[in-house]
């Protein structure tokens, strides 16, 4: 009896099924294949992470896909997939042990910014001979531990202003108490404060002008004793407390500031507008230029040479306003508003300080 399609598309499906597990149950080694090792020397043949923790799903397939990329560099394995199923490696190095130790350098720093700072690392190294062919394989475990979460935030800035400045915005803080500790969270505060300062007048005030402090002292050891045996208890029950529920307090200071300038708020003076440059001048040069013809309107002046441009335009499509606490945002507000007007190729803007103003 003779088969109808619906039978071979059964069959057909039953093989290729039958082809994936049979794939599936050969490790990727046996489909690897290895071109100019080196000659009676161990290489680099596979390398593999283990992580182990009480972290979610999604954390740990976030951190196990970011640690392959903290293997040193002469223990990541130049493998090439071909056809889905196939690899190919091609002048893998030559494996050292010392590289093990810079590998867990390079990730415990990777971990440490993620907020894991009591991870545990043991690697493991197997040596197999295939075909001449000195294959090393290394199994690094991490148990990361616990991530630090944030217990207290507070602000210690120098100046009054800022203070009182960043206590009004302390609710949009990024730092919670509970959420985990990483140094992108901090740095993403930080520019969030600068921010802040840079809309409410402070010009100068960069990101080097702050820097956060994590403090990670057990309250307990501060106990004054003079016994060395409940010394030693404190010490013990503040190291366990580390290690199962780790948290940090964070506090935000300024750096102390030697030109009292980048602690001044800068207001809004006169606005000046060159609609007329041209791409080959500089713009250094062109501010100290005389021979413009000008038209003041309120606190505004246009300098031009023909006339071409009316002043309401530009006026609209400008935030700034005199007399107004310098606002960085309305700063790059004005510059993209201003070109998309469409008569000019590329707007440029250059705060200048006037004096002690």
């Amino acid at each position: 009896m003779g088969l109808t399609f619906h039978n071979i598309h059964i069959r057909s499906f039953l093989c290729f099924s039958l082809l994936l597990v049979l794939f599936s149950s050969c490790s990727i080694v046996n489909f690897t294949t290895v071109k100019n090792p080196p000659a009676n020397k161990a290489f680099v043949f596979d390398n593999k992470i283990e992580l182990k923790g009480n972290i979610s799903k999604d954390e740990k397939k976030r951190l196990s896909e970011e640690l392959i990329n903290y293997w040193d560099d002469s223990l990541k394995v130049p493998k090439i997939q071909q056809f889905g199923v196939f690899y190919k490696i091609k002048n893998p190095p030559v494996f050292d042990s010392a590289n093990i130790t810079r590998t867990v350098a390079l990730m415990n720093a990777y971990l440490n910014s993620q907020g894991y700072y009591y991870a545990t690392y043991a690697d493991s190294v197997k040596i197999d001979t295939v075909k001449e062919q000195i294959r090393a394989k290394i199994n690094m475990r991490i148990q990361v531990g616990k991530n630090i979460t944030i217990d207290s935030v507070s602000f210690a800035l120098g100046d009054s202003t800022l203070q009182q400045l960043t206590k009004e915005k302390e609710n949009s803080t990024l730092l919670k108490k509970g959420v985990p500790y990483t140094k992108g969270l901090i740095s993403s505060e930080l520019d969030r404060l600068v921010g802040l300062y840079r809309q409410n007048g402070y010009f100068l005030f960069t990101r080097d002008d702050i820097f956060a402090e994590a403090d990670t002292t057990d309250p307990r050891l501060l106990e004054l004793t003079l016994d060395p045996f409940k010394q030693a208890q404190l010490i013990a029950e503040a190291a366990k407390a580390r290690r199962e529920n780790p948290t940090w307090d964070i506090t935000i200071f300024n750096r102390p500031i030697t030109d009292s300038n980048r602690l001044k708020r800068y207001y809004i003076g006169q606005l000046y507008y060159y609609p007329e440059t041209k791409m080959s001048d500089i713009p250094d040069s062109l501010l100290k230029r005389t021979d413009f013809l000008e038209t003041h309107r309120r606190n505004m002046t246009i300098r031009y040479k023909k006339g071409l441009f009316n002043y309401r335009p530009l006026r609209e499509h400008t935030f700034l306003r005199n007399g107004a606490l310098y606002n960085e945002n309305d700063y790059f507000k004005s510059i993209n508003t201003l070109g998309q007007i469409g008569a000019w190729q590329q707007v440029d803007a250059r705060p200048v300080i006037r004096g002690k103003d």
